[in-house]
């Protein structure tokens, strides 16, 4: 008779089970699309379009909930083979009900969703404290985010039913997708009042960088831009030549790590402090020649290159600088390659850098222009830094992609191209970064993996024709030639298995920079020719995930990383 209860109880329970399953994959279902609307107003920042979904969110978030928990479901945890159907379903529900009542319901209680949106320049000004009313419900909502992706993150569906894996995997980017609009803001809430002068006057160099030459964050600081901001208002002061800074120099601080890969002169030429990937340290590098050329160190410094001045003037009316017209289609290549051709005497042409970018920063920061809608491209390409003085602000910094350290802990993998010639010739040289991951074919896990850096020269003239001072030649390099180093980023985890250039094995380098790997290796290319280096890869102990891949910005308008590309692993 005990027997025929337990088999019973047993039965009941898989009975009831399956009902709530059965139950909670119909939610399922109407949850998905009611999310994806969801989120689609909220991309949209239509307040009123979300208040109408988030009630129909919340019955269904609510009711997948209640389907997902409860004793029957505690004990099949314990289950083989089921909890792995189970826990994610489970950690689905606590992530849906917390997504609906305490993510986006605070954010539909908004009076408007403009606190997603980019800030505006209004006669020449950006308000400090546009964004302080949404400030609290932001914060809110960020920390909810933040909790319910790292309990997602903890959970293994490896060895889940396809039909499980898929809808957590698409809960996990709908998560992700929210946060990132959300962190965005909150930063951009904590950062302004003060960043902006709000609070007292705050003065910052600019950093205009010249890809032509290229430098680990972009290329060589080319021009320094004293700007004040007031109360949201900017005004340009004055204009350095990198030139004109290394009389203040050399740069100290520098760790033996930094010395050991990039040498004496990362600080002992304001034209070489950014020749590291991570952006806070060449600020840091180059306030201190700010500071011996004014006497006062800046409040932070500020990076950008012409590219991204292109994509911030937008289509505002053209400018005739020295004889040139500039407008934001054409002002990289006029930048970074023309003002050489139209003028021979260095001079001359520093001179046309200085106006250049005096004139059309000032145009950028006058509001004259699609500056901020500019700036987030330029943001999407590593095109655009910041550094802050103060140490409240560079915390908050110093973890995002504005922040410019290109090793931190969410960047996967990179590559980094820094010019060895002082030429300009590296205009030419386009870059491209394709990672590739072998997943396992029995549970999908990540195991080896492939990061191929493709240099290509693509001048294809007749280099008797070009200036000088872009084909740098002597005696240990041919004109029209570009030399440099080439560092790539390994991921973390992971050894290296070989390197190899066009297919042959290549010497390098192995690096330490900031507890990250670099394979660091010579780049020569003369015009026409084109080099791919493969760093092959294995993990050392588990399977990794994959995150951001980054690389030195070109000087083209174009994002020279690929996506991740897939191939069958052995496990």
């Amino acid at each position: 008779m005990a027997v025929l209860v337990v088999i019973a109880a047993v039965i009941g329970w898989g009975a009831w089970l399956a009902w709530d399953a059965y139950q909670a994959q119909g939610e399922a279902d109407a949850l998905q699309s009611s999310a994806a609307r969801a989120q689609e107003a909220v991309s949209a920042r239509d307040v009123d379009t979300l208040r109408g979904e988030v009630e129909t969110l919340s019955e269904a978030a609510n009711s997948f909930y209640d389907h997902t928990h409860g004793i029957h479901w505690t004990l099949a945890t314990y289950i083989p083979w089921v909890k792995d159907q189970v826990r994610p379903l489970q950690a689905a529900g606590v992530a849906v009900k917390a997504l609906a009542d305490d993510a986006l319901a605070p954010l539909s209680e908004l009076e408007d969703l403009d606190a997603l949106a980019n800030p505006e320049f209004v006669d020449g000004r950006i308000d400090p404290y546009f964004m302080e009313p949404y400030r609290p419900t932001l914060e809110q909502v960020q920390a909810v985010l933040v909790e319910q992706a790292d309990a997602l993150a903890e959970v293994d569906t490896s060895n889940s039913v396809v039909l499980v894996s898929d809808a957590f995997d698409q809960l996990t980017g709908q998560l992700s997708e929210l946060a990132t609009m959300v962190d965005d803001a909150t930063t951009l809430a904590q950062l302004l009042p003060g960043m902006l002068g709000g609070e007292e006057p705050r003065t910052y160099a600019v950093m205009i960088q010249n890809n032509a030459e290229p430098r680990a964050s972009g290329g060589i600081p080319g021009a320094v831009i004293m700007v004040t901001i007031d109360d949201g208002q900017p005004l340009i002061g004055e204009y350095f030549s990198a030139g004109e800074l290394n009389a203040y120099g050399p740069a100290t601080g520098a760790t033996d790590e930094e010395l050991e890969v990039f040498g004496d002169q990362l600080v002992n030429f304001s034209q070489t402090v950014n020749a590291t990937p991570q952006f806070p340290r060449a600020a840091i590098f180059m306030s201190q020649y700010i500071e011996g050329a004014t006497g006062e160190a800046p409040d932070g410094v500020i990076s950008l290159d012409p590219v991204a001045l292109g994509y911030m003037m937008g289509d505002a009316e053209s400018q005739t600088i020295m004889g040139i017209d500039v407008s934001g289609e054409n002002l990289a290549e006029v930048m970074l390659n023309q003002v050489y051709f139209e003028f021979e005497d260095p001079n001359k042409q520093d001179e046309f850098f200085a106006a250049a970018a005096s004139a059309l920063f000032g145009e950028v920061l006058g509001g004259g222009s699609s500056a901020v809608d500019g700036l987030e491209r330029a943001l999407d390409e590593n095109r655009f830094s910041v550094w802050s003085a103060t140490e409240s602000e560079q915390a908050i910094l110093e973890s995002t992609p504005a922040g410019g350290d290109q090793l931190r802990d969410d960047v996967w993998a990179g590559a980094f191209l820094n010019d060895g010639a002082a030429s300009k010739i590296g205009y030419y040289v386009d870059m491209e970064v394709v990672p590739s991951v072998g997943y396992c074919a029995s549970d999908g896990r990540v195991g080896s993996a492939e990061l191929d850096v493709t240099l290509t020269h693509t001048y294809d003239g007749d280099v008797a024709s070009l200036p000088d001072y872009v084909a740098s030649s002597g005696v240990a390099i041919g004109r029209g030639e570009f030399i440099g180093g080439l560092y790539i980023l390994v991921p973390d985890g992971y050894r290296i298995l070989s390197v190899a250039a066009n297919g042959e094995p290549i010497g390098y380098t192995d690096s330490e920079l900031a507890g990250r790997r670099l394979v660091e290796l010579q780049a020569r290319l003369a015009p026409g020719e084109s080099t791919q280096v493969t760093v092959s890869l294995e993990p050392e102990s588990s399977y990794f995930g994959i995150g951001e891949v980054v690389a030195t910005p070109g000087s083209k308008p174009v994002l020279n990383v690929s996506d991740v590309d897939t191939f069958e692993s052995p496990c």
